[in-house]
């Protein structure tokens, strides 16, 4: 029954994503990365000065979920960017319920909660990432908003990817360390494989695994194995070493790449970055942030009451704010550098805030495992906060890249896509597309036809030229006189 019970909640959440980003925020290929990625695989390794040197993951599973897309999915439904936005969420949603599930193990293994009541724990982290930003009078960001679909696969994903980590690496008493020592070679070895495409993944994002693991080779080193030489302390934890050391080289990857060198930001200044994190902050849903804050500060001085559990929860917490200081400082300096926009993204500042939803699950946690009261109110606080979450009378803010709503780019990219494929079909060598004003760009329309030969939609790779038509600016969504929404009360 428990493993019903597990399994069904897993499946609830897998449903309820894969709905999400189906129906209610789809992810359709529209600009320029977004055609690049879906149809080019680079070299599965970082690659040395290249222009993203250290993001192996979001540079081969984003298109593997195009090939997905285009030769498993297209064959049944005959709606190629259809098929494309169901292989991609289809990835997102799989690999979002996974962080999902070891957030339940981490809750269960370290608080000790029962397992009902950390699957429900596990329910409200997941409404949470919808309910932090959640505004009913306008549209709203969510942990799941992305600027583009290529976003996704850069920020969203290599997140999701860390946060399992974090979560796994979090939910042995004994240490992450000790625990991998322990594990079959073969364990071992699909471990190293994960960890391998979580490092590099993005350079922003893993450093959430990098303190994780510098935390546990100390705690494990210092503490566990102190009368061991220093050397042994070290071969203790190498499992530890060997993630500070992949990270130590995605940067350096990273700092030395072309991307890097192309940056060219004037005005360095931490005031202007400072500035856009606030400006993050303001779109907060302050109701749930005074409730959140009010839960951990009962947690907190609770835990002195209940001091058996309270060593659990106090060493989580001390390990949270310490993780949420350091990326602070880190992104802080980061994007300083490249754009201080960047700081005021919900996507690009993922692992600040995926934190404090962390930091506030663990809270509820902790006093649902030690408050009666908590434990019989959690039910109703739940089905309230499920209501809150889908409450999409107002929808998700737009992408900010494309700006326009689903159905016009799926519309706008079947109209591109079907000039191409006559001309092929007439056995053309080169083809005139009529775009819209926002595809002005000399470069998209090699990726276009490079995405659309690999995925087997046109036979050659003929040249494909595009003019700008203004009456194909009319298939964008006129919302000169859109109404506001009025709500009920």
């Amino acid at each position: 029954m428990e493993k019903k019970r597990i399994a069904g909640m897993q499946i609830l959440i897998f449903l309820m994503l894969f709905i999400y980003f189906i129906k209610i925020s789809p992810l359709i290929p529209y600009d320029r990365d977004d055609w690049c990625f879906i149809g080019t695989m680079r070299l599965p390794i970082p690659i040395w000065k290249a222009f993203n040197p250290s993001k192996v993951l979001p540079e081969t599973l984003m298109p593997i979920g195009g090939y997905i897309g285009s030769y498993i999915i297209y064959p049944l439904t005959h709606d190629y960017i259809g098929s494309i936005a169901i292989a991609e969420s289809l990835i997102i949603s799989i690999v979002a319920t996974i962080m999902f599930y070891y957030f339940f193990k981490f809750i269960k293994t370290r608080l000790k909660l029962s397992t009902i009541f950390s699957l429900l724990t596990e329910i409200f982290f997941f409404f949470s990432f919808f309910l932090l930003f959640k505004h009913l009078e306008r549209p709203s960001y969510n942990e799941f908003w992305t600027a583009d679909l290529t976003c996704a696969f850069n920020y969203l994903i290599p997140g999701l990817f860390n946060a399992t980590l974090y979560f796994y690496m979090l939910s042995w008493n004994d240490g992450f360390s000790n625990h991998y020592n322990k594990l079959t070679d073969l364990r071992k070895g699909i471990l190293i494989t994960y960890i391998f495409f979580t490092m590099f993944s993005s350079s922003q994002f893993n450093i959430l695994t990098m303190i994780c693991a510098f935390y546990d080779a100390v705690i494990v080193s210092f503490k566990d194995n102190l009368n061991l030489s220093f050397i042994k302390r070290i071969q203790s934890v190498y499992i530890d070493v060997v993630i500070i050391i992949m990270w130590v080289v995605t940067v350096l990857f990273d700092l030395y790449g072309k991307r890097a060198s192309q940056v060219v930001n004037d005005q360095y200044s931490i005031i202007n970055t400072m500035k856009s994190f606030k400006i993050l902050t303001q779109e907060f849903n302050k109701p749930f942030i005074l409730i959140s804050a009010l839960i951990i500060l009962i947690s907190i001085c609770m835990s002195f009451k209940y001091i058996y559990y309270s060593n659990y929860y106090l060493t989580l917490i001390f390990e949270f704010i310490f993780t949420v200081l350091i990326i602070f400082i880190y992104l802080l300096i980061a994007y300083t550098k490249a754009g201080s926009l960047y700081a005021q993204r919900v996507d690009s500042t993922w692992p600040l805030t995926f934190l404090l939803l962390v930091i506030i699950a663990t809270s509820l946690a902790f006093l649902v495992k030690n408050i009666m009261i908590c434990r019989v109110l959690l039910p109703l606080v739940i089905l309230l906060s499920s209501l809150i979450a889908f409450n999409f009378n107002c929808l998700p803010v737009l992408p900010l890249n494309y700006n326009h709503d689903s159905n016009t780019l799926k519309t706008i990219d079947n109209k591109i896509i079907s000039q191409i494929v006559s001309a092929d079909k007439k056995g053309d060598s080169k083809v005139t597309v009529n775009v819209p004003s926002d595809h002005k760009d000399s470069i998209m329309p090699i990726y276009i036809q490079n995405t659309l030969f690999t995925h087997h939609i046109i036979r050659t790779r003929l040249k494909i030229s595009f003019k700008v038509d203004k009456k194909m600016d009319k298939l964008f969504e006129n919302r000169k006189n859109e109404q506001p929404h009025i709500p009920l009360e």
